[in-house]
Order: structure tokens, then C-alpha cells, then sequence
């Protein structure tokens, strides 16, 4: 998924969920990993990468602290 390309990142994540799942299940799921993934296992000062299920399509697993990640957070 690139960073600034939400059509691609939508089409990727709509492929990946189940063709039976409304849009409260969708908005769920994306609550869900605004505050899972978002404030519990991404925050910008210390990342948890290894405990995240999605870090396979991160382009920013791994990196750390630094003043790239601190830049590329959501304002929120």
C-alpha cells in the first residue's frame, strides 16, 4: 500500500474484506485499527513493529523513532 495513494489502498483493503460485512462492519474495523494499530502499536516515540499484524504492508515497519516516522503520523 503507498503512502498518498488511497485508491490503491482502498481498493487493496475492500479486496481483503469479507463480501458479506456492512458498512458498520467496515467503519468497526476502521475504529478498530485507528486505535489498535494507530495509538497502541504505532505511536511515533516507540513503535511496537514486531506485535503489529499489518507490518508486512508497512513501509514504515522497522524504522523506528526517527524524524521520518514523526513526519509521516496522521495530524489527529
Amino acid at each position: 500500500m503507498g503512502s498518498g495513494d488511497t485508491t490503491n489502498t482502498y481498493h487493496t483493503l475492500m479486496a481483503m474484506a469479507p463480501a458479506s460485512w456492512t458498512a458498520d462492519d467496515l467503519f468497526e474495523l476502521h475504529w478498530l485499527m485507528k486505535r489498535g494499530l494507530g495509538q497502541m502499536l504505532c505511536g511515533a516515540e516507540a513503535p511496537k513493529c514486531g506485535a503489529c499484524p499489518v507490518k508486512q504492508m508497512c513501509a514504515k515497519a522497522g524504522v523506528g523513532h526517527s524524524a521520518e516516522v514523526l513526519a509521516w503520523r496522521p495530524r489527529g
